[in-house]
């Protein structure tokens, strides 16, 4: 989870939530040191989120899942055994072989931004 030599921010919505936890998770599987950034809920941690101030956010597929059919955020994992029925493009956290991220309380998909396309001008 390094990118470009810097360490990755981490949005969640507050100690102990299911997204903070998933993503203490997701970093400990991938043997990485994160940078945690809370937030107080979902919709300020997306704005930042899709603003470019952190790089990956948590989220459950009801507050993410818009975005991500729309193009605007990009998921990659599902805390789940089963890919989500509301994203189904979106491998489980187990098909990808991270079974400690088998969630059962609960499902979270961790997202990223898209990377905007860059137009030239003339």
């Amino acid at each position: 989870m390094q990118q470009n030599g810097r360490q990755v921010k981490f949005a969640h919505v507050g100690a102990g939530s299911l997204p903070h936890l998933a993503a203490i998770l997701l970093a400990k599987a991938m043997g990485v040191e994160v940078t945690m950034i809370p937030y107080r809920g979902a919709a300020p941690a997306l704005t930042d989120l899709l603003g470019g101030h952190v790089d990956i956010y948590f989220g459950t597929p009801i507050s993410t899942g818009a975005q991500v059919r729309s193009g605007a955020l990009k998921a990659f994992v599902v805390t789940a055994n089963e890919r989500d029925a509301s994203l189904p493009d979106v491998p489980s956290a187990v098909q990808l072989g991270y079974r400690e991220l088998d969630i059962l309380f609960g499902r979270a998909c961790s997202c990223r931004r898209r990377p905007r396309s860059r137009s030239s001008t003339a």
